[in-house]
């Protein structure tokens, strides 16, 4: 057999190699494709703005626009609610005087409340100073009692004494003696009741002062209130006597005692 040779290029794609007939035919074959292709997207267009506008009127249909009220349907809807209000609220007329009518009764209230507190607050100082008097009366009596009726006297000699005897009770407890014209002023601690009890010892009450040593002592002759279980005045053993805790004090009382008693 004989071997036939072609060209390279036609050797390989010899179908491929187009002739100027078949160019012609292949273009306008894509011009029809593609006019057909257009023709088919505009009818889906058209098609799918139809569905839009459909949806459209459908909701258009089933939700209302808003429209502004006229002016009859606004006073109308405005007599509607005043008539719901009015039906609503208390029929009690309104009385434009009754909230300055209010305020004044208040006014005039809080006035009687400051007069009565005014009063009270004046009555009640009046009330106090009243009681401070009485009571400053009171202890000025007081004291001029204890001391014999000389409150405002002042003592002639005042001396320190550590031991005092009622009858058969003594007390050891530091206390002062005021000597006044007319009698003696000290205090008794009991041992038993641990009270402090003053003694006002008249020179008239006194029987048979003596003074011995640093010992003043005397009987009286009446009983003692507070010395009942201590002391018996018809009993000559018992005396009250008081140490003096030095001469010179002893001294001093016996030239002050000595021409009282003797009055």
């Amino acid at each position: 057999s004989k071997r036939i040779s072609y060209p390279y290029h036609s050797q390989k794609l010899p179908c491929l190699t187009p002739t100027p007939e078949s160019v012609t035919d292949v273009m306008a074959m894509s011009f029809a494709e593609t006019d057909s292709l257009l023709e088919k997207l505009k009818a889906q267009s058209v098609a799918n703005c139809r569905s839009v506008s459909s949806n459209q009127r459908m909701r258009s249909s089933s939700v209302p626009k808003y429209r502004p009220m006229t002016c009859e349907e606004d006073n109308s809807q405005r007599t509607r609610i005043v008539e719901f209000l009015s039906d609503s609220l208390p029929s009690t007329p309104i009385n434009r005087g009754l909230y300055s009518q209010s305020q004044e009764e208040e006014r005039r209230r809080l006035q009687r409340i400051s007069n009565a507190a005014f009063s009270f607050a004046t009555d009640l100082d009046a009330t106090i100073n009243s009681l401070k008097s009485n009571l400053n009366n009171r202890n000025k009596r007081v004291a001029s009692s204890s001391r014999g009726g000389l409150s405002d006297a002042t003592p002639i000699l005042t001396c320190g004494c550590r031991k005092f005897k009622v009858g058969k009770t003594t007390s050891q407890s530091y206390s002062s003696v005021l000597v006044f014209a007319d009698h003696l002023l000290y205090d008794f601690l009991h041992p038993v009741h641990r009270s402090r009890i003053q003694m006002v010892m008249y020179f008239r009450d006194m029987v048979d002062p003596k003074i011995g040593g640093l010992v003043l002592s005397f009987r009286l002759g009446k009983p003692l209130e507070c010395f009942t279980q201590d002391y018996s005045y018809s009993n000559s053993l018992h005396t009250l006597a008081i140490k003096f805790d030095n001469q010179d004090d002893v001294n001093k009382v016996r030239e002050v005692i000595v021409p009282l008693l003797t009055k």
